[in-house]
């Protein structure tokens, strides 16, 4: 995680616009000794502040606010209309990648997903970004429409954390199979990155957008009930919670911790639908904790820029 951090800081200084890394020529000075040297040169002073974006570290135990009693959990009328609001608003996404050189050139296909949220007046399809960066190809799975007719005879729970884990994500090389699996999808392009926040968004054909968007949680409300969902489980929703503790290792402090195994793009939402975290990897130290992308790096991205 640092050396992704320290690569970034590069990729940014290199990014630069050239007038920003070298001096004017006019103040390039030749002497009597025939060497060439620079007068007048500026040094500006960068924070790492300045490197990271403005990205800020936030605490679990103070962002999630827990509400003074326990609310009655939702009847099954109200678990449908979250699950059907959510089938075609989460998505699977599938990306192609070819390991680097010396290691044979087979394509390696990799499972995640895509959460579609609210971005002004028009939804945008989100996902992690660090399993999707050297990514040839993308594609956009269509939701399971049928799964919409499947909810009507109950909302059911996953079975256990192992079967969302090894059903949420797969990968594989069998590439002549997604040959002719990829002809159901949607390729779509990444339109623009965070490293910083571990965040990707994508341009997605009109026909394939859905209406809208989830909101994201209104943080200054107290989080009711909080559910994992991904589209592998169409009419399932797992209870999920968020550990109110940050890592312990200083590189995964910017990520919130919790207890649903989904990640790549996994998202948790409330009872209403609305995306609260992101899950993007599993905790390499703790079995069965995620790391989550936190409810205000989710707003930055996702919001946006004001017109200058």
């Amino acid at each position: 995680m640092r050396l992704k951090f320290a690569l970034a800081a590069l990729a940014l200084c290199w990014a630069l616009p050239a007038s920003a890394q070298q001096p004017a020529s006019d103040s390039l000075i030749t002497g009597k000794d025939g060497v060439s040297r620079f007068d007048g040169v500026k040094v500006d002073t960068i924070t790492p502040k300045d490197l990271s974006d403005g990205v800020t570290i936030e605490s679990a135990a103070q962002v999630i606010k827990r509400p003074l009693t326990l609310a009655p959990p939702p009847d099954e009328d109200a678990l449908k209309a979250t699950v059907t609001h959510l089938i075609p608003r989460v998505v699977q996404l599938v990306a192609i990648q070819m390991p680097p050189e010396p290691f044979a050139q087979i394509p390696v296909i990799a499972r995640g997903h895509g959460v579609w949220v609210q971005a002004g007046e028009a939804p945008m399809l989100i996902s992690s970004l660090f399993w999707l960066e050297d990514a040839s190809e993308v594609y956009l799975v269509p939701h399971d429409a049928s799964a919409i007719k499947r909810v009507v005879r109950g909302v059911r729970r996953a079975q256990g954390a192992s079967e969302v884990a090894t059903r949420s994500v797969t990968v594989s090389d069998d590439a002549r199979a997604f040959e002719r699996e990829k002809r159901q999808y949607t390729r779509i392009s990444p339109v623009r990155r965070d490293r910083h926040r571990n965040l990707v968004a994508f341009e997605v054909p009109e026909a394939a957008r859905p209406e809208s968007g989830l909101a994201l949680f209104d943080t200054s409300r107290p989080l009711g009930s909080l559910y994992g969902y991904v589209p592998q489980h169409a009419t399932a929703l797992s209870p999920a919670n968020i550990l109110p503790q940050a890592p312990a290792e200083p590189a995964l402090k910017f990520y919130f911790m919790s207890d649903f195994p989904g990640v790549l793009g996994a998202p948790l939402v409330t009872q209403e639908g609305e995306l609260v975290v992101l899950n993007a990897m599993r905790h390499p130290k703790l079995a069965g904790i995620a790391l989550a992308i936190p409810p205000h790096a989710l707003k930055h991205f996702i919001t946006p820029a004001p017109a200058p």
